[in-house]
């Protein structure tokens, strides 16, 4: 039945697909280019979607706010020539709860929060704010990540879904020079919130998208009312890969087995979802996160190109938008980066000779690639880095110090642009730099091997 139920929905998409292209055909008019369609309507008065893709990074006010004045003043400064201006603050649900998952005014975060986001905002970055991974979930007995508080937990998800909506209109109210607000984490994929994806949940990313769409019902408006301003962000999609790892799974969902072909689609069914349960008004940002195959540690995991699938995601989210004939969304990327484990991994950096500088100029190759399409292509509005502060994974076993330079360790090669140290600009920090030099020089790319292209 399910199958049954997934496959008609799936035709009635691409009919309705066909539909359009017909129509645009029968004008004796080219077909729309998807990567157009957003920039042209979602321009915001901050700049971010009318023309020139932003770039950000994850942590940046964390970790400036952390050091001394003058020194997080340099940093900030850092950033700014490297043109990384969104900040992407990582919170969780319950660090603003009380013991009954209602809202706490008198929880720590929010002093803090205070100082990060000022921060931004004092050095031009602007600062976007994720209640990411696990909240209190309805289903009776199932615990969330040991690492959390053992929370009381709801009756049913609409008291779920209510006691989310109490906890966000309130840090809207809070914080009201936050404009971007990020709804979850990667709340399609497994094992990061027990409200969507978990024991007695959906198996189908589509049908996982559509409770996340009624939560989005549910929890939008109030806050809307509060801050009209606000820009809602859905939570950035990793891809639903316990469907691509079960062939039962993805053939009942109707997605290809194949990694590489599978995983852009579970993010446009589960962005379909969203559409089908009315919510397409309740969120601004389709939004996702794209690492490469060594990332993930399937498809072709000798593969550390994150390109092909920054591509694959941003024209399946697209054609998944134009179905819906929705011309009003911008498209963020808020998680890319790849580490060092990502160049052992696939092989890249097999030898033990050089190879702190092999970790290193990996990483150029891999973002500055991905950055220069981006910037050519336009295929998402605005792109986050992870991450820039140190601590932020991908790090080697200690084991490796040894075939590492004096003075480093595998903790000063992570996804992180960063050294261990929190303020030495690691290679790719460089490389904007120079890019952004580059490009106000008249250039047209400048290469991952540091030559200006004009």
């Amino acid at each position: 039945m399910k199958r049954n139920k997934l496959d008609l929905k799936r035709i009635s998409l691409v009919a309705i697909l066909l539909s359009l292209l017909a129509s645009q055909l029968n004008c004796s008019q080219p077909a729309a280019n998807p990567a157009n369609i957003s920039s042209q309507v979602a321009c915001y008065d901050d700049g971010i979607g009318c023309g020139i893709p932003k770039l950000g990074a994850v942590h940046m006010g964390q970790l400036f706010n952390s050091l001394p004045q003058q020194t997080a003043a340099s940093m900030y400064q850092s950033a700014e020539q490297a043109g990384l201006i969104v900040d992407r603050i990582g919170t969780y649900w319950d660090w603003f709860m009380d013991q009954h998952g209602n809202y706490n005014p008198a929880s720590p975060y929010l002093q803090q929060l205070d100082a990060q986001i000022e921060l931004d905002l004092a050095n031009g970055v602007t600062p976007e704010l994720l209640l990411g991974t696990e909240a209190p979930s309805y289903m009776p007995g199932l615990q969330g990540p040991n690492t959390l508080p053992t929370w009381n937990y709801y009756p049913n998800r609409t008291a779920a879904f209510h006691a989310l909506s109490g906890i966000f209109t309130n840090l809207v109210a809070r914080f009201p020079n936050v404009r971007y607000w990020e709804l979850f984490n990667e709340m399609d994929a497994p094992g990061f919130t027990t409200l969507f994806v978990g024991t007695a949940q959906p198996d189908c990313p589509m049908e996982r998208g559509a409770l996340y769409g009624q939560m989005l019902n549910v929890v939008v408006p109030p806050a809307r009312k509060v801050n009209p301003n606000i820009h809602i962000l859905m939570g950035g999609m990793g891809g639903a890969s316990d469907v691509l790892q079960n062939p039962a799974f993805s053939l009942d969902c109707g997605i290809p087995a194949d990694f590489d072909t599978g995983l852009p689609q579970t993010m446009a069914d589960f962005l379909t979802g969203i559409y089908n349960v009315g919510a397409g008004s309740n969120f601004d940002i389709v939004n996702a996160h794209a690492y490469a195959d060594s990332t993930f540690g399937y498809g072709h995991s000798t593969d550390m190109d994150i390109n092909p699938r920054f591509v694959a995601i941003s024209t399946s989210l697209r054609q998944a938008v134009v179905a819906q004939q929705d011309a009003s969304k911008q498209f963020w990327i808020t998680e890319t980066g790849t580490s060092s484990v990502d160049a052992i991994t696939s092989g890249t950096c097999s030898g033990t000779s050089d190879l702190g500088d092999c970790i290193d100029q990996e990483q150029v190759i891999a973002l500055g690639n991905l950055v220069n399409d981006l910037m050519q292509s336009h295929l998402f509005d605005a792109t986050i880095i992870y991450a820039v502060s140190p601590g932020a994974g991908g790090t080697l076993d200690p084991a490796y110090n040894q075939y590492l330079p004096p003075g480093m360790t595998v903790d000063d090669y992570g996804f992180q642009l960063l050294r261990s140290d929190g303020v030495t600009l690691r290679p790719m920090f460089s490389w904007l730099i120079q890019r952004n030099g580059c490009i106000s020089q008249g250039g047209h790319m400048f290469a991952t091997n540091w030559s200006c292209q004009y």
